[in-house]
């Protein structure tokens, strides 16, 4: 978020009285008049970095509770958003062409990567949060490029999907279909031993899978897993 000019002066000045403000970084004072073009200029002759200065003031003081976004935040986000959502390779991001045609500040692989590491560990978090303390697990697999993997997902009713309706139709079936119910993705990935398709190693998988959430094996109430060619 770009601060104008009043939130700039706002944060770098203290007001002192008959019209005057002084600098919080140097002390000097100025007398504002109708604008800020004094107190600009200063800031300007001064103190080069006083743009990131007024960013940091703002985060810290913030006095109206806004969530104020940085430009090099919101950059970040779309250049996650871009590489997840297309399945772009990491290094994408530092390619001449991709460099020379996105109007986003510039990012490395690595930046990327431990920022989409940092956005899994809080995802993780909040789904750790939402877990209820019994639940049943859903197994799926999938093949691409001869790797398999294996999706757990963690399945409970809530009454907090936040969705409304009318009535159903007497075709309605709940037994197929309830609202309420709700599928956290709890882990997606090859199994430890790729080669090994077995059930020792599919209930390592689970095991590993519930200890990340810090839930027991009695928190499982039911297992359901799909059919599959043998």
């Amino acid at each position: 978020m770009v601060l104008t000019s009043s939130q700039i002066c706002s944060m770098l000045f203290r007001e002192v009285g008959n019209g005057f403000y002084k600098c919080t970084t140097c002390d000097k004072q100025y007398k504002k008049g109708n604008g800020y073009t004094n107190l600009l200029n200063h800031l300007r002759r001064n103190h080069d970095d006083y743009e990131q200065e007024a960013e940091e003031a703002s985060r810290r003081q913030n006095p109206l509770r806004l969530h104020l976004v940085s430009s090099r935040t919101r950059d970040l986000y779309r250049w996650i958003e871009w590489v997840v959502c297309d399945r772009l390779p990491f290094a994408f991001v530092e390619r001449r062409l991709t460099r020379l045609n996105t109007a986003l500040s510039l990012v490395s692989e690595d930046t990327l990567s431990k920022y989409i590491g940092l956005i899994f560990e809080l995802l993780e978090l909040r789904v750790a949060r939402e877990l209820p303390a019994a639940f049943g697990l859903v197994i799926d697999g999938w093949t691409s490029s001869n790797r398999h993997y294996v999706a757990v997902f963690a399945v409970f009713d809530s009454d907090s999907t936040g969705i409304t309706g009318g009535g159903v139709g007497t075709d309605y079936f709940d037994d197929l279909e309830c609202s309420s119910r709700r599928f956290l993705l709890l882990a997606f990935s090859p199994l430890e031993v790729e080669e090994d398709l077995g059930a020792q190693s599919q209930y390592d998988l689970i095991a590993d899978t519930l200890s990340r959430y810090n839930k027991p094996w009695s928190a499982v109430k039911f297992l359901v897993g799909d059919n599959c060619s043998i």
